[in-house]
């Protein structure tokens, strides 16, 4: 049974991440993850906005695919980000998380 549906169509926003700059160190999965939680922290990104593709976010943090996929794990672990049901090799930021981060700072609305 496959996870994904269809290909992610070219139109479909997605949120803009810092990616990997040699004055954060070498390339590692903990940068994109810090990126992803930091951005919903700040109120950048809103509940169930896509992330980049999985060759995008490859490129973007000069990662394998394994380190991509572990920061992905590990972020859904943590409930910050889900795999979208309708496109392949997507996530979203998960509308719980935002909610409980808005909630615990004080910002509902």
């Amino acid at each position: 049974m496959t996870e994904r549906k269809r290909p992610r169509p070219p139109w479909v926003k997605t949120l803009r991440l810092r990616g990997h700059d040699p004055s954060r160190g070498e390339p590692k999965p903990e940068l994109l993850m810090e990126d992803v939680r930091q951005g919903v922290l700040d109120g950048l990104f809103e509940a169930g906005a896509l992330l980049p593709e999985m060759p995008q976010l490859r490129q973007m943090y000069a990662l394998s695919q394994d380190g991509v996929r572990d920061a992905m794990l590990c972020l859904r672990r943590e409930g910050i980000a889900n795999l979208h049901d309708e496109y392949e090799e997507t996530y979203f930021v998960d509308d719980d998380y935002v909610r409980s981060v808005r909630e615990t700072s004080g910002d509902a609305g």
